[in-house]
């Protein structure tokens, strides 16, 4: 027993690895039933189908999210293959990959070809592979409609494979499909013969689609070229669009139109479709008139415009997928709309909505029920799949009656509103008529306006002829109408302009204004010599008669203002007496008023040769002779503020300040009694790069006007302070006088902003003195006084500038904190041979003193009126005898040289002072 007991258990163990063996092999077995179980549709014998067949109940699928290439790529996957079923393949907008597989054979003893087609054009990846039973690929094919026609076997608006099996034999069918629009896969099989049959047909059939459509774009295109009204427009640009869009849709493009264009199919798809709800909507707005018949409608229809034209912008930079679905969408809500608002507006009687909605409904059916099929909620039947070009086919035709019903409709109104129109013509041309006068001629003097004068012009005055335009205004006729009201203001205007019309018409030369239409108005002349050009102001126009025009009299400005111009001459003497007569006072019924007439000239063709700015260089001119208290003025450029040359100045002005490019000079100021020199005036000098020196009296003005007055007098305090610094850092004691605006008056800061400048130089308010014309004082007495007390509190000295020049006198000065007045240089560059001069300056030293002020003389310039001002007693003494403004450096030497005192001249008789 125990010899057999080993050998017992080898037994047993044997036996055990023989069971596991065979519970293996079971297991392994019910593993390959479980596979072969795994759906797979039966093989399809080709030796059976004679007529097309769909190939969906043999085809097995399988959507891969990988990047399987081939058939041998997918058993790494491990696909999970499905039955394909009876529908037609259909996966909406799909992003994976489809894979197809089926599984052929041939009964037969003999060859069959048969041709398998994918009947779905606009798939952008479609790989064919046939694969023998060994595994291994046979034959293989990549097309689709993003690679070069040339890679189909057939040609043929689809993709077509053609297959040959031997008798007997059995192969595999894989397909690899990828598309960015809609993925489907209708898969057919058909016989050679049966093909090319189906294929004549569909040709013919689209093309005459085609044809109709067509056929309608170039019937609309005329009637747009003849009628230019937008509607056939957006008719046209609709039809075209579908046409356009069924021809990509259907793959006849890429088969037949541009083979070797790859990818301007999906280009010309993200035009066309966007464009089809853009030019429906604009179409309805257009057609219905929605703006008026439905509003709310009409902003609906505007807002789809609007995206559907966003969308067909952004389809060249965005997605196809995203640009087509958009598009769909909008497709969507169009199509809705337009079935709603025709109805809508057949129902409130709008007889163009009958055809309108039988049109659209047809059409927008048949696009609904298409897209319907592209998102796979309806199967693909030969009725779905061409709805399309059969809705739009008739939507083209109905559309084209619903045109036409339109054109008669629109004839029958426009020979209605053509003969309301003929019936009020007269009426029209009479209140023409009278709006014209009224537009012409002022409504209450009844004389010609500035309107009319400028259409006078217009009409008469060619190039180079020689006029005159003188402007006369009464500046003081606002206070009679405050006076009197306007009712008499009026009565007494009426009664001037016609003793003024009168008074014209006798100056040589003066310029009937003839009527410009051939209606008089009642109960007066069809002609004036004067014209109303605003409120109290006149235009009177002067042409040279015969007898002037033909002399050799030049008519240029150097001519006219020399005087040499004999005509002119004359009518500015005629002008000034004309001008001093209505300066009298004017006598009306009981009342004696002085209006205060002054005028201004402009030349035709030297100073102008339009009316306007004729008319705008007269009124400067006006303006001129009411400011310098002269009745009349010729314009020059010389009393011209506003000439191009200022205004540039301007902008130049404040660059030299940014850039600092600005000097000042000083002169120095001598004590009378001592020959002192105690104090210095700061003298702002400006060198234009373009123009050289420009003088104070020119850029100071524009300064002023412009507002750069207050960073110019800044500029000049801080500069004027530095260089007083500078002096006393010498050892000179010195104060500087500096000179400022009116401008500066009037600003509330101006106090605080010299104080500031004052610290940040570290000097005393007594260094400094500010010079302030009387006329600055005068603009506004009020505030003047208060800024000057404020400077004053300061410390700050203050000096009236050319005194005796203004309006103010010694009274008015006792009552303002200033400590010193300025005799003007007029009152002293004469004193040496004028006894009058001499008696004022006497008198106003005296009377200054008896004050209090001190006085300083400028102008001095001969060494006889440095001894009269000193012995009549004058305390400070300035002007070109003692020294011309010179700059900082030249100063500083001077100082040095004299040691601070002024030294006379030696006489010498070739010096002429």
């Amino acid at each position: 027993m125990n010899h057999r007991a080993p050998g017992t258990a080898r037994r047993h163990r044997l036996v055990r690895e023989l069971c596991l063996s065979w519970v293996v092999a079971a297991v392994m077995m019910a593993s390959a039933m479980t596979q072969a179980a795994t759906p797979q549709s039966p093989p399809l014998d080709v030796a059976l189908n004679q007529d097309k067949t769909l190939l969906n109940p043999a085809l097995s699928y399988s959507l891969d999210a990988g990047s399987a290439m081939s058939p041998a790529d997918l058993v790494e996957t491990h696909p999970d293959w499905q039955e394909a079923g009876d529908e037609i393949l259909n996966f909406g907008f799909e992003a994976k990959t489809l894979w197809l597989r089926l599984r052929l054979v041939n009964s037969r003893g003999s060859p069959v070809t048969r041709f398998i087609s994918i009947e779905h054009p606009i798939l952008n990846e479609v790989d064919f592979f046939r694969v023998d039973p060994t595994g291994h690929i046979v034959e293989e094919v990549r097309t689709g409609d993003q690679r070069p026609f040339t890679t189909r076997s057939i040609d043929s608006r689809h993709y077509v494979f053609p297959i040959t099996l031997e008798g007997g034999a059995a192969t595999w069918i894989y397909f690899r499909i990828r598309s960015d629009s809609s993925l489907q896969a209708p898969v057919w099989l058909s016989p050679p013969t049966v093909f090319y049959s189906d294929a004549q047909r569909d040709i013919v059939q689209h093309t005459m689609y085609a044809g109709v459509m067509l056929a309608m774009v170039l019937y609309n295109l005329f009637l747009l070229a003849s009628l230019r009204e937008r509607v056939y427009f957006y008719y046209v640009m609709f039809v075209f669009s579908s046409l356009l869009a069924q021809v990509c849709l259907t793959g006849l493009w890429a088969g037949f139109v541009a083979p070797g264009a790859t990818g301007l199919q999906d280009t010309l798809l993200r035009v066309a479709v966007p464009a089809l709800p853009l030019f429906s909507c604009l179409f309805a707005r257009s057609f219905l008139r929605l703006k008026v018949n439905a509003p709310r409608f009409d902003r609906l229809f505007l807002l789809a415009s609007i995206a559907s034209g966003a969308i067909l912008v952004a389809g060249f930079f965005i997605s196809y997928k995203v640009t087509i679905l958009a598009a769909i969408a909008l497709i969507l809500v169009t199509s809705v709309s337009c079935l709603v608002v025709g109805p809508y507006l057949w129902a409130r009687g709008n007889t163009l909505a009958r055809f309108y909605t039988l049109a659209w409904a047809g059409v927008m059916v048949a696009i609904f029920v298409f897209m319907l099929t592209r998102f796979n909620i309806i199967p693909r039947t030969f009725l779905t799949e061409n709805s399309p070009p059969i809705g739009s086919a008739l939507e083209a035709i109905l559309l084209s009656f619903a045109l036409a019903d339109r054109l008669n409709q629109e004839r029958r109104r426009r020979y209605k509103s053509q003969k309301a129109l003929l019936t009020e013509t007269q009426h029209r041309r009479a209140a023409e008529s009278s709006l014209y006068r009224q537009a012409l001629y002022h409504h209450r003097l009844q004389i010609p306006n500035r309107a009319f004068l400028e259409s006078w012009f217009q009409r008469n005055i060619i190039a180079d002829s020689q006029l005159m335009i003188c402007l006369l205004h009464f500046s003081r006729f606002h206070e009679v109408n405050k006076t009197l009201g306007h009712a008499k203001a009026d009565q007494m205007l009426l009664a001037l302009c016609e003793r003024l019309d009168a008074r014209v018409s006798r100056l040589t030369g003066a310029v009937k204004l003839e009527n410009l239409d051939a209606v008089e108005r009642p109960g007066q002349d069809a002609a004036n010599f004067i014209c109303s050009v605003e409120g109290a102001t006149f235009a009177i126009l002067i042409q040279p008669p015969s007898r002037f025009a033909s002399s050799d009299d030049e008519f240029t400005e150097e001519a006219l203002l020399s005087g040499s111009n004999a005509f002119v001459t004359r009518s500015l003497a005629e002008l000034e007496q004309l001008v001093a007569e209505f300066a009298e006072p004017f006598e009306t019924g009981e009342l004696v008023v002085e209006l205060g007439a002054v005028a201004g000239i402009a030349v035709c063709p030297v100073h102008a040769d339009r009316v306007e700015p004729l008319l705008q260089k007269a009124q400067i001119a006006v303006d001129a002779s009411s400011r310098m208290n002269h009745s009349l003025t010729l314009f020059s450029e010389q009393i011209n503020p506003y000439n191009e040359r200022r205004l540039s100045l301007a902008g130049d002005l404040r660059k030299a300040i940014a850039d600092n490019t600005l000097t000042l000079a000083f002169q120095p100021k001598i004590t009378a009694s001592s020959s002192k020199i105690d104090s210095i005036e700061a003298l702002l000098r400006w060198h234009h790069p373009q123009h050289g020196y420009i003088g104070p009296d020119e850029f100071i003005p524009v300064a002023e006007q412009t507002g750069i007055i207050h960073w110019l007098t800044d500029w000049v305090l801080k500069t004027a302070l530095q260089s007083l610094a500078v002096l006393q850092a010498q050892g000179f004691d010195l104060k500087v006088a500096v000179n400022i605006s009116a401008v500066n008056l009037r600003e509330r800061d101006f106090a605080a902003r010299l104080a500031n400048a004052l610290a940040i130089h570290d000097m005393p308010a007594s260094a400094l003195i500010l010079e302030v014309t009387e006329s600055a004082m005068m603009i506004d007495p009020e505030r003047a006084c208060e800024v000057l007390d404020e400077l004053h509190a300061m410390g700050v000295s203050l000096s009236i500038d050319d005194f005796g020049t203004g309006y103010s006198s010694l009274s008015y000065i006792k009552r303002l904190p200033v400590q010193e007045i300025k005799l003007d240089r007029s009152f002293v560059m004469e004193l040496d041979g004028s006894n009058d001069d001499r008696v004022i300056v006497d008198t106003t030293i005296r009377m200054a003193h008896a004050l209090d002020l001190k006085i300083v003389a400028e102008g001095v310039e001969t060494k006889t009126a440095f001894e009269l001002l000193a012995g009549m007693g004058c305390d400070v003494l300035q002007g070109y005898y003692m020294s011309r403004p010179i700059p900082l450096a030249e100063l500083s030497t001077l100082l040095t040289s004299s040691r601070g005192h002024f030294h006379h001249k030696p006489a010498d008789p070739s010096v002429v002072n």
